[in-house]
């Protein structure tokens, strides 16, 4: 492991030397940490936005619009709002800034970056059908009702219940824009009925803003979800499900569930065609532990240090767990309990015996248990998870109050947008841009090169059903046999694979 990890000195020295480096970024951090209210939570932000300016040889002082919004094409969605945040405390700083040399590094003019979000939320509906809304929601997420035990059927995951949710409100919403639903007067029924939903078809799959559309995978599902809502509130549903088979766009979107979405499929692309990105993958877990420990070593300069220190031990732990344990969901890893009675990461008492993980099924997004167990042998995924929960975690604020294996700094545990930002962040700096699910992908992508058409065993891996992997992974497979077709053409012609 120790000689894998070598082979990495060039990239760390580089992420290093971006970091330290003395230049108007690092003064104007400093400034945003002790000049504005809440610096140093602001400078997290901005420190983002520091590294990707250096990139581009960018200075503090020629920040445009034009050149942020080049900077924001080459970033993954969610790290938009940070850019965002960031030109905002900057601007802060210039309103108050009342030192010349501090108001030489910041812009000359005043940035207002135009378009919006790339993701803008639904604005909040009336409270009367934001109340109607969550009700049904509810209704349709506890299932049917059981006279015989007095009781409800299964009750949706909190992923399932997300999903109507913001179906039903995507509708609701455009209705209301539409002027064909009155919130005051209409109930939140009408969505259902035929020129409503047709209406509101239409304006979805016109809309080109890119902060508001949604994919046509997307539109399929919501439709899906549109038609067991209104089947449960005795609406008619023949004509979405009609729409379902007719309408292209809909179609397209079935077409496109089929199979895994271009993004995770060009990380699992760059997995099998490069060796040094597989090696990256796999080590991740101590890559993250000897980044916190140099940091430690360093000894903290700054309230920033510390903070890299946590950030790079969750990590840590997080990437042991998920490369070999078992690569849970992001909510049922920050859902983690390492005390108490609920209780579902178990230590050993004896070095060489394994980690345990139980989960219960209700807890799952496909309702399924998980049992796994992280093995204490030379992966060293043991080691970097005790390190972490004897050495990082009590350095967490809330840690000696929350039961949970990653506590927060406020809350009892770290958000999933924590998690999911700082994965994306420090993986890039490796050469492999990822984000929390692409651990699920990237093993079982990894798993069924080495072991073709096994997709139960995969399917196991993954705490999933056989058919839901090989829908996702059947490329692998289809691309190994063009493989080999090809290679037994070009054998017949009298040509070596070499050649």
């Amino acid at each position: 492991m120790i000689s894998v990890l070598k082979r990495f000195d060039g990239t760390m020295d580089a992420e290093r030397e971006l970091r330290a480096k003395e230049d108007d970024w690092n003064i104007l951090l400093d400034a945003v940490r002790n000049d504005l209210p809440k610096g140093r939570m602001k400078a997290v932000s901005v420190s983002v936005f520091a590294n990707e300016c250096r990139r581009s040889d960018l200075k503090p002082n020629q920040l445009a619009e034009k050149k942020i919004e080049e900077i924001c094409q080459c970033m993954p969605p969610e790290h938009y709002a940070i850019i965002r945040k960031a030109t905002k405390y900057i601007q802060e700083l210039k309103s108050i800034s009342q030192s010349k040399s501090l108001s030489a590094l910041l812009p000359v003019r005043d940035i207002v970056l135009t378009s919006g979000a790339r993701r803008s939320p639904l604005r909040k509906l009336p409270d009367c059908l934001n109340e109607q809304a969550e009700t049904l929601v509810l209704q349709i997420a506890r299932g049917d009702y059981d006279e015989i035990l007095d009781e409800y059927g299964r009750h949706a995951s909190d992923g399932a219940i997300g999903v109507f949710r913001a179906a039903l409100r995507k509708f609701v919403q455009i209705a209301i824009e539409l002027n064909i639903l009155d919130p005051e007067t209409d109930p939140l029924q009408k969505v259902f009925e035929k020129n409503v939903f047709i209406e509101c078809m239409r304006a979805i799959i016109a809309d080109q803003d890119p902060s508001r559309s949604i994919s046509k995978r997307t539109l399929h599902t919501y439709v899906g979800r549109m038609i067991a809502m209104a089947a449960h509130c005795g609406y008619p549903v023949d004509f979405m499900k009609q729409s379902m088979k007719t309408n292209r766009i809909l179609r397209q979107g079935y077409a496109d569930s089929q199979v895994m979405a271009k993004q995770p499929e060009k990380f699992c692309r760059k997995l099998l065609g490069d060796r040094t990105a597989e090696i990256t993958f796999h080590s991740l877990h101590v890559t993250f532990m000897d980044n916190s420990k140099r940091i430690l070593r360093g000894g903290q300069s700054s309230p920033n240090d510390e903070y890299r220190i946590n950030r790079f031990g969750v990590l840590a732990a997080m990437s042991s767990i998920s490369l070999w344990g078992s690569p849970l969901r992001i909510e049922n890893l920050r859902n983690l309990q390492l005390f108490g009675p609920e209780a579902n990461l178990l230590m050993p008492k004896r070095k060489g015996q394994p980690v345990k993980i139980t989960i219960c099924g209700k807890e799952t997004k496909n309702r399924r248990p998980i049992d796994a167990q992280i093995l204490d042998n030379r992966t060293r995924a043991v080691e970097v998870l005790r390190w972490f929960i004897q050495e990082i975690r009590p350095r967490f604020p809330t840690a000696s109050n929350s039961n949970y294996l990653f506590p927060g700094y406020k809350a009892d545990r770290l958000s999933s947008t924590a998690f999911g930002n700082a994965l994306y962040s420090h993986t890039r700096d490796l050469g492999i841009p990822m984000h929390p699910h692409n651990f699920r992908h990237g093993l079982a992508t990894l798993y069924l090169r080495d072991h073709p058409g096994e997709y139960g065993q995969a399917a196991r891996l993954l705490h999933n059903t056989s058919a839901t992997v090989r829908k996702h992974y059947a490329w692998i497979d289809v691309e190994r046999e063009l493989f080999e077709v090809q290679r037994e053409i070009a054998r017949k012609a009298g040509f070596r694979h070499e050649d």
